[in-house]
């Protein structure tokens, strides 16, 4: 028998182990950002590759595997809000530009002298009378063949954004006569036109982005403050009126 006491046992409890943070998480909250800036003006469904990491990631963070369930939420959040304000961004922008061009399909569905005029430059009376009676003889044309015109416009905007959507040349089959005596230049703005029997193609060419951003320059030192009695169509003439170089249609 021994004097000496035994000495207690204490059980002492290790640091938790080390859980990383997930980089999914982290890499997709920072994608939101840049995906809404990118959803502005082109694909507006950028904001579903955040939400395909996030996706991809939450099982391990959900496994306790990975941290950073917070950040991976605020990533979800932030990324469905930013898909639904460019989509009806895009959707404004898109509406915006149709609405304003589609006075000018229905002037020349009606005949309406004074509005074509304005469009047609002011150049030589003989040039500016030839230009709307081939903008007019080409409508016909495309209501005959594609059924009676609506009434509105619509510019494409849901697979890569609307200024992609006015800007890039479709597949088309059809010019309907009398057809212009060039392809379409670069600096078109193609808008639907839709019709009984299906759309129509209506390009408004402006020549090349050369002269298109030449007439913008010009037409901003010329009118650097828009009148604010003028309605939005009134403005939206003043800056493209009288600058297409030719309207034509297709199918």
């Amino acid at each position: 028998m021994t004097d000496r006491t035994t000495a207690p046992n204490y059980e002492h409890s290790g640091p938790p182990p080390y859980v990383p943070l997930s980089g999914g998480a982290v890499t997709a909250l920072v994608l939101t950002f840049v995906a809404f800036f990118i959803g502005l003006v082109g694909p507006w469904w950028s904001e579903a590759v955040p939400l395909l990491i996030v996706v991809m990631c939450w099982g391990g963070i959900s496994r306790g595997v990975r941290r950073g369930r917070v950040v991976a939420i605020i990533a979800l959040v932030l990324a469905l809000a930013g898909a639904g304000v460019c989509y009806f961004s895009q959707k404004k922008f898109a509406t915006a530009i149709a609405d304003s061009f589609a006075p000018v399909v229905t002037a020349i569905e009606k005949g309406d002298r004074a509005k074509l005029e304005k469009w047609a430059g002011a150049g030589a009376t003989a040039d500016r009378d030839a230009r709307i009676e081939r903008w007019s003889a080409r409508a016909k044309a495309a209501w005959a063949a594609q059924g009676a015109f609506s009434g509105g416009l619509r510019a494409d905007f849901m697979k890569f954004g609307w200024l992609y959507g006015v800007g890039a040349r479709p597949d088309f089959r059809e010019e309907f006569e009398p057809k212009g005596d060039k392809p379409p230049a670069d600096a078109t703005i193609w808008l639907r036109a839709p019709c009984a029997n299906g759309d129509v193609y209506v390009a408004f060419d402006y020549g090349t982005y050369e002269r298109f951003n030449a007439v913008i320059t010009k037409l901003k030192t010329e009118h650097p403050v828009a009148d604010p009695k003028a309605g939005p169509q009134e403005v939206f003439d003043t800056m493209f009126a009288g600058n297409v170089e030719d309207i034509r249609f297709f199918r």
